[in-house]
């Protein structure tokens, strides 16, 4: 699909459309949304026994890490640090670093598949696809999750932009945001036309806009039906050879520019849906949102800090990645508004420690951060087995890479 769009555009728009299409598919709040609203009972048991294919991968892949820790353990008698291992190609260290920081099943499957894939091409295993063609990814504070308006509005934020949806006829518009701290204040700056607005975050988390304001964005007024011929080895087929239903009908939208005015007041963080009735249908939510994390609503913070002494924070919607030497934990963590300044804290077990952002982006904090892992050092029957691993390392001040 990139391919056929360069081909017609410019390099520019070629560009942008790489990143929204790499934002877009890596979008794990619309991702579960699509899969709970938008597809069928059908098709998600199909992506059930997809799934459980992906889980015997898993399992065989665990097999061999058995067979191979067996080989391995006379070499490793007199290792230091990490795991007996032998096989340290990118998918392998991918699984097994995820396992360690209690990944499941499925989720570092697709990590160690993904990041094998990065390393055969030649790219850094940690590559995500919104990284390919683009500049340096965003660090720093952001917003997560839905906030709904008392007149049927309702915003839905992620990293790069919040998502207007409800106002009038125009289908959702995606606005880029900033965010701007000041004392006993936080402002979020919506990128809109004609003109820019700003929320203010209230002490009960709610969202309070600046009132009715002309939003520009597009509206459907109308459909081109495009029919999708079915081919086998590049012929196109006809009558018996598929049962007289050689294809189908797409109904592309036809959009054309339109301003609305609408009432940008109040918002409150948006309710978690009630479980849907059908058991199959919880069951495959829940398998989706152990590997589409998409966290708490409200503040959190995306990007990947270090400091001179060996700490490094990695931060997704849902928790933060800690590093410290040989140890490494994924843990909770909160983003708390202050009066006059914006602190994060770790739920790192019995030694949860909290960092400041300050006004160059840094964050910043006290004392030590003590840090108990574990390691992968083999495996019994169809057990994985660890061995501690404990590190201590300064706080100090972290900057973003």
């Amino acid at each position: 699909m990139e391919q056929g769009y360069k081909k017609t555009h410019t390099a520019a728009e070629a560009q942008a459309f790489t990143q929204l299409h790499g934002r877009y598919e890596l979008d794990s709040a619309l991702n579960r949304e699509m899969h709970v609203k938008l597809f069928s009972s059908a098709f998600l048991l199909e992506l059930g026994g997809a799934d459980k294919a992906r889980n015997q991968w898993y399992q065989a892949h665990i097999e061999q890490e058995k067979r191979e820790s067996e080989q391995a353990k006379a070499q490793a008698a007199g290792t230091q640090g990490g795991s007996p291992f032998i096989r340290n190609d990118a998918g392998t260290l991918a699984v097994r670093r995820c396992v360690e920081l209690g990944g499941n099943e499925l989720e570092c499957v697709g990590r160690g598949f993904w990041s094998g894939l990065m390393d055969m091409a030649g790219l850094p295993a940690d590559t995500t696809l919104s990284g390919m063609g683009s500049g340096p990814s965003r660090s720093g504070v952001v917003m997560n999750g839905q906030y709904n308006g008392s007149s049927g509005l309702w915003i839905n934020f992620g990293k790069e932009s919040v998502t207007v949806t409800g106002c009038g006829k125009l289908v959702p518009e995606s606005l880029s945001y900033t965010l701007t701290k000041k004392p006993n204040q936080l402002l979020i700056n919506v990128k809109n036309e004609p003109s820019a607005f700003v929320f203010s975050m209230e002490s009960d988390k709610k969202l309070v806009g600046p009132g009715p304001i002309d939003i520009k964005g597009q509206t459907i007024v109308g459909y081109n039906n495009v029919w999708m011929q079915e081919y086998r080895n590049g012929v196109p087929q006809a009558g018996g050879t598929c049962a007289g239903n050689c294809g189908y009908w797409v109904h592309d939208p036809i959009y054309a520019p339109k301003t609305e005015r609408c009432a940008i007041g109040a918002f409150a963080q948006a309710t978690p849906e009630a479980p849907d009735k059908s058991a199959l249908i919880n069951s495959l939510t829940s398998a989706i949102t152990t590997v589409m994390h998409t966290g708490p609503t409200g503040l959190r913070m995306t990007g990947r800090y270090t400091n001179p002494g060996g700490l490094v924070l990695e931060f997704a919607d849902d928790a933060v990645t800690v590093d410290c030497g040989a140890a490494h934990v994924k843990q909770a963590y909160t983003v708390e508004n202050g009066a006059t300044e914006i602190r994060v804290t770790a739920k790192n077990g019995s030694a949860p420690f909290t960092v400041a952002v300050q006004a160059n982006g840094a964050l910043s904090g006290s004392g030590n951060a003590d840090i108990a892992g574990r390691v992968v050092t083999g495996v019994s029957g169809n057990a994985v087995t660890y061995a501690a691993r404990n590190a201590r390392c300064a706080i100090g001040t972290l900057t973003s890479k």
